[in-house]
C-alpha cells in the first residue's frame, strides 16, 4: 500500500510538472505572438482583411455567427466589433455570436477579459460568446495557413527549399524592425517560428500539421468544393496599415480577388474570401480558420 501511494504521488507530481511546463510554454508562445503582432504587419494583415470581408458579408443581416476553430488569442475580435458598431446604413447585425473552440482554460479568462473590454462599445449589438472545450486536432481542422508558399509537399527536399526561401523573407522582414541580437526577436523566432519550421521540415504524415499552400492551390481546392471567390476591397486600408509599421519593404498586390502581402516583391501571405457558388447569402471566410 505504501508503494502504491508513493507511485500515485509521483504520478501527481509528474502531472503537475507537465502542466506547469505546458503553461509556461503557452505563456511564452502568446508573448511571442503579441510581439510579432506589434512588430510586423503579418498578423494585422490577416485580421484586417478578414474583418473587412466579414463586415461586407454581414451588411443587412440580422444575425452574424462566427466560428473560431482552435482559438489561440482574441486579438482580432475587438477591432471587428468596433467596425460593425460603426456601420450606419444599413445598421449592424443585432446579434453577433462568436463560437470559440478551445482546449486551454486560460482562453476562457482571455474571453472574459475581452467581453469586459468590448461590451461598452457594443451599442445596438447583442454580443454572445459560445465556448466549446475540445482538443484541437487535425480531425477538427488543418492548419493550412494563408502563407503564400507550398509547405505541403510529400518530399523532404521540396519542403526544405520552399521553407528556406519563405522563412528567409520572413527573417529579412524581421530584421527591418529588430536587430538580430534583440531579445524580442529571439523570442519571436524561438517561440513562434521554430516550432513551425521543425514541423514542416522534420515531420511526416499526421504528425505534420503545418500545411501552408500557395494562392493558386487554395483557389483550386475551393473551386472543387463549388465555392467562388469574393473580391476583397480593402487595398487602401491595407496600404494604410502597412505604413504604420514604418518599413518600405512590404508590398501589396491584388490577384484574382485575393490580396497578397509580400516582402520586397516576394509574396509571403495572402487573404481571400469565399462564398457558396450561386448562394450569396451564405459565405465562408478562409481567414476564419486562422
Amino acid at each position: 500500500m505504501l508503494l502504491h501511494h508513493r507511485n500515485n504521488n509521483n504520478a501527481v507530481g509528474a502531472t503537475l510538472i507537465l502542466d506547469q511546463q505546458l503553461a509556461a510554454s503557452r505563456v511564452k508562445k502568446l508573448e511571442a505572438y503579441h510581439w510579432l503582432h506589434q512588430t510586423t504587419p503579418c498578423m494585422s494583415f490577416g485580421f484586417m482583411a478578414a474583418n473587412d470581408a466579414i463586415c461586407h458579408a454581414a451588411r443587412g443581416k440580422e444575425c452574424l455567427h462566427i466560428i473560431d476553430l482552435g482559438m489561440l488569442h482574441v486579438l482580432q475580435w475587438p477591432s471587428l466589433i468596433r467596425a460593425l458598431t460603426a456601420q450606419a446604413d444599413p445598421p449592424p447585425p443585432r446579434l453577433v455570436r462568436i463560437t470559440c473552440i478551445f482546449e486551454d482554460p486560460q482562453d476562457l479568462l482571455e474571453l472574459k477579459s475581452l467581453m469586459e473590454e468590448v461590451a461598452p462599445t457594443c451599442s445596438g449589438i447583442r454580443l454572445e460568446f459560445q465556448l466549446i472545450k475540445e482538443p484541437v486536432t487535425t480531425s477538427i481542422f488543418t492548419r493550412e495557413k494563408l502563407d503564400d508558399t507550398n509547405h505541403n509537399g510529400p518530399f523532404f527536399l521540396g519542403r526544405f527549399l520552399e521553407s528556406l526561401h519563405y522563412y528567409s523573407a520572413i527573417f529579412d522582414s524581421l530584421e527591418a524592425s529588430l536587430p538580430r541580437d534583440s531579445s524580442t526577436r529571439i523570442k519571436i523566432e524561438k517561440c513562434h517560428y521554430a516550432e513551425e519550421i521543425r514541423n514542416i521540415v522534420a515531420y511526416e504524415g499526421s504528425d505534420r500539421i503545418e500545411g501552408h499552400e500557395r494562392a493558386d492551390q487554395w483557389r483550386r481546392q475551393f473551386a472543387r468544393a463549388d465555392f467562388q471567390v469574393v473580391g476583397l476591397k480593402c487595398m487602401s486600408q491595407a496600404r494604410m496599415m502597412l505604413s504604420v509599421y514604418g518599413s518600405n519593404g512590404y508590398t501589396l498586390a491584388s490577384d484574382k480577388g485575393c490580396l497578397l502581402m509580400g516582402w520586397k516583391g516576394r509574396p509571403i501571405m495572402f487573404a481571400s474570401a469565399w462564398e457558396v457558388n450561386n448562394f450569396t447569402s451564405s459565405s465562408l471566410m478562409d481567414e476564419s480558420f486562422y
